[in-house]
């Protein structure tokens, strides 16, 4: 889904309020701080900046701080990211091979069952989840002229996704569940909030 195609969905003050703003201004800009002669080196910087920060950590603090640990990042050490980031990109992966530096330093430690291994995301199984349990929600949420998600969508777009992702025509799963948890969480503190 383009851009402009999410702005079509957005209710009218909604898109006047966002109107100069281009997601990719924020990462195109992280990319442009580092070498660019190297880009697999750029693109890694620019997650750095961007998706590492508002992404992993945010969960990792999140989910941490709420169960009272302190969680560290060994390998975010100031140490092995000035030195990572020296290293040509090349020897850290290709169009094959992910890690591979990290794999040949970790050979002499791991056995070769987990160098080997598959990767293995955190994602939960959120498509699951929405198809088995959530269906009706979303669908009240979208015609419910009271709900937050209303508030920034037009419902014509919302229900025209859910009929998509539905229909197994597209993937909107992650939109989806992101509606459902801003929802859940306005249903929590709406009495707090003045929407005009």
């Amino acid at each position: 889904m383009s851009i402009n195609d999410q702005h079509k969905g957005f209710n009218s003050f909604i898109t006047n309020e966002i109107q100069n703003y281009d997601p990719l201004e924020i990462y195109l800009n992280a990319f442009e701080e580092f070498d660019v002669s190297d880009h697999g080196n750029a693109c890694m910087y620019a997650d750095f900046k961007t998706y590492l920060l508002n992404d992993h950590l945010r969960k990792i603090d999140r989910s941490s701080m709420h169960n009272s640990v302190e969680a560290r990042n060994p390998l975010l050490d100031y140490r092995i990211v000035d030195f990572a980031f020296k290293m040509d990109s090349s020897k850290k992966f290709n169009i094959f091979n992910t890690k591979i530096f990290l794999k040949k330093f970790a050979s002499d430690f791991l056995p070769k069952e987990v160098i080997k291994s598959k990767k293995a995301g955190l994602t939960p199984p959120i498509n699951y989840w929405i198809s088995n349990f959530f269906k009706d929600f979303i669908y009240e949420i979208a015609l419910d002229k009271n709900s937050f998600s209303r508030f920034i969508f037009k419902e014509k777009y919302l229900v025209s996704i859910l009929n998509y992702h539905f229909k197994k025509r597209f993937d909107y799963s992650r939109f989806i569940w992101t509606l459902i948890c801003v929802e859940s969480w306005y249903l929590r503190n709406k009495k707090y909030l003045y929407l005009s």
